[in-house]
């Protein structure tokens, strides 16, 4: 999996750990053409409200 932000692109392997800090702007991609990636997410404090906010604005 590969993750994204204005500083670059970092590539995760199978057990990284990767941190974002509060409010830095990312994305996220899988990183292979050929096979399926998996990730464990957790988002803290877990606020819905960014979420809604996205999906009122059509991403998704």
């Amino acid at each position: 999996m590969t993750f994204v932000t204005p500083d670059g692109e970092v590539t995760a392997s199978a057990g990284d750990l990767m941190t974002v800090p509060p409010g830095a702007i990312h994305t996220f991609k899988n990183a292979s053409e050929t096979e399926d990636c998996e990730c464990y997410m957790t988002a803290t404090p877990g606020e819905v409200g960014p979420t809604i906010h996205l999906w009122e604005r059509g991403v998704s």
